[in-house]
């Protein structure tokens, strides 16, 4: 999304009615009814960014119009076709499985067909997370490195447009570089700890007609397995991969003149 999208969705975002999810994060946009004219997608931009996660009942979606939402709340021209998954598939907790390093911006979640009796959907505001930490510790990790199989990535993301920071702690994690070896053995289960607290997860026991999208680089994710046998599959769809942007290389580097 656009700098300029990003100051002016709080203004934007309020045109549309919605409760909130959680003090931190989330919006149930109300009564916009199925299938979503195009007009209203373009505003829908808007409460993304301010809300980093979107709920919308009642939804009739086939896979081109997820495809088609997904690349528009993401910037992009096109997405890929969205795929059918297993909720099992979606159990641990993730940015984005398929593409740890470069997760997609903007990810989306329809429960096409009812699905067994308590599966639920949860998510951890890692905006939240990071302003909840001490303020020594947040000031500790800022400009260092989580280590995952795949490669280095920001622990701390700097916001794309202005502030926005979050922690970006990858489940898969398996070191913190830039500290002494002993201090990132404590400190990291202590981060993984706080990135998915309870205070800072919201549950959502999934129905029929659900449609959820939000912000792959600022919410953790995963699905709570129902109870029975074999699941209806849900459709996931992911627009706008990217590489986090740490807070390193998001400063305005100071220049000396000679």
């Amino acid at each position: 999304m656009s700098a300029l999208l990003a100051e002016a969705a709080p203004r934007r975002a309020a045109a549309l009615p919605f409760q909130p999810l959680h003090p931190e994060f989330g919006a149930e946009i109300l009564d916009l009814g199925a299938p979503l004219p195009p007009a209203l997608q373009t505003r829908l931009e808007a409460a993304l960014a301010a809300h980093r996660l979107l709920l919308l009942r009642d939804q009739s979606l086939r896979p081109a119009q997820l495809a088609t939402l997904a690349a528009r709340l993401a910037g992009t021209a096109a997405a890929p076709a969205p795929a059918e998954v297993a909720p099992e598939a979606l159990a641990g907790w993730a940015f984005d499985r398929a593409a740890p390093q470069r997760p997609s911006r903007l990810q989306a979640l329809f429960v096409a067909a009812a699905p067994a009796p308590g599966l639920a959907a949860e998510f951890a505001g890692q905006h939240a997370v990071l302003a909840g930490l001490h303020p020594w510790l947040a000031h500790r990790i800022e400009y260092l490195e989580a280590v995952t199989p795949a490669g280095p990535l920001p622990l701390v993301r700097a916001g794309r447009a202005g502030p926005g920071r979050s922690l970006f702690l990858p489940p898969e994690a398996t070191a913190l570089t830039g500290l002494p070896q002993a201090e990132a053995a404590a400190l990291l289960p202590r981060l993984r700890a706080a990135a998915t607290a309870p205070a800072f997860t919201w549950r959502l026991a999934l129905r029929q007609g659900d449609l959820l999208l939000w912000d792959g680089h600022a919410l953790l994710h995963r699905l709570l397995p129902g109870q029975g046998g074999a699941q209806p599959p849900l459709l996931h769809a992911a627009a706008g991969p990217e590489a986090p942007l740490g807070a390193a290389a998001a400063a305005t580097p100071f220049l000396i003149a000679g």
